[in-house]
């Protein structure tokens, strides 16, 4: 029986009640990792530096506020993982996103190339419609990669939940697991995801960020939810 949008987003503002401040602490937590991440890189040349909070803090962060948003959205107490195991998922779940990205964008990267080539005279073009022309199919294959990607990533959107709900979970079996779950729900959930628009543009702005964030969250952790207990293998 599937479940409305509207609901999973009525059910996430009862799970916040009473717990609202801790809610946004949260997301200024969250808020203030990924300034500290865009100020080092900015002021800082190591790339490096950069790197390690923005991966090492900022989605330790991330993974930590999702365990708290997804026990209370789902009314359960389930035990914290380690912070190691947090990191290894971390450390997993980015090796993947790189590898997946190399392959998705190696086409419309290889288009790019050709493009620079032609604007410094390396590869001649005798039109220069057909060089407006290989721009704008940059573009579009950039574009249409990009939601492809985007898509396809999804098969590991319940990760983080699965390690919430069994931390003695191996890597491999919490990405095995979510692969299984997100074959046959990716589709809804970017639907769902997409529903969230409405909560995502206001967060624009830093105070009403504040308001819909924790709320889009909690969504998301609840909608998390209950793709898992529709999939769960007994």
């Amino acid at each position: 029986m599937e479940i409305e949008g509207r609901k999973i987003r009525k059910g996430a503002s009862i799970s916040l009640k009473g717990q609202y401040l801790k809610a946004v602490l949260f997301i200024a937590l969250l808020i203030a990792t990924f300034s500290l991440h865009l100020f080092l890189a900015k002021t800082i040349s190591s790339p490096l530096i950069s790197f390690f909070v923005f991966v090492f803090i900022f989605y330790e962060n991330l993974f930590y506020t999702l365990f708290w948003y997804y026990k209370k959205a789902s009314l359960c107490q389930f035990n914290t993982p380690s912070p190691w195991k947090v990191l290894l998922l971390n450390i997993s779940l980015q090796l993947l996103s790189l590898v997946w990205a190399f392959l998705f964008f190696s086409v419309p990267a290889a288009f790019w190339a050709v493009s620079i080539a032609a604007k410094k005279g390396i590869i001649y073009f005798s039109s220069e419609v057909l060089l407006f022309c290989l721009d704008a199919i940059v573009l579009i294959l950039l574009a249409v990669t990009l939601v492809l990607y985007l898509f396809f990533m999804l098969r590991y959107f319940a990760c983080p939940f699965i390690l919430c709900e069994n931390n003695e979970a191996k890597i491999s079996e919490i990405i095995k697991t979510s692969v299984r779950i997100m074959k046959t729900e990716s589709e809804k959930t970017a639907f769902f995801l997409l529903s969230l628009i409405g909560c995502i543009i206001p967060s624009l702005l830093i105070l009403p960020a504040f308001y819909f964030i924790p709320k889009a969250i909690a969504s998301v952790c609840l909608y998390a939810r209950y793709i898992i207990e529709k999939n769960r293998i007994t």
